[in-house]
């Protein structure tokens, strides 16, 4: 059996604000967060988690330029990994702005 992961919602006291909800992908919601006070005027940080339990990983920290994701290390493992709620987040994320 594949070992899961629980994802590590964000609060307000820790500086991230929930823009929203993805429909179930790998059986579980994710919710979709912003740092609302980022270090850099370009890029948005985003943190995509799981409500639950997820495979492998259940955590992704992004970061987001307004029409483009950042290259980083969970934005490959997001894409190679899990192609349709990385499809749903570059969707969700067009339509934020």
């Amino acid at each position: 059996m594949e070992k899961t992961y629980l994802g590590n919602h964000e609060t307000e006291e820790t500086d991230w604000v929930k823009l929203g909800e993805t429909e179930k992908c790998d059986g579980v919601k994710w919710s979709i967060y912003r740092k609302s006070q980022p270090t850099s005027a370009e890029w948005d940080y985003i943190k995509v988690v799981a409500n639950g339990r997820a495979a492998r990983k259940a955590n992704y920290w992004l970061s987001w330029n307004g029409t483009r994701f950042g290259m980083g290390g969970d934005f490959s493992k997001l894409a190679q990994h899990r192609k349709e709620l990385c499809n749903m987040v570059l969707s969700f994320m067009d339509g934020w702005e």
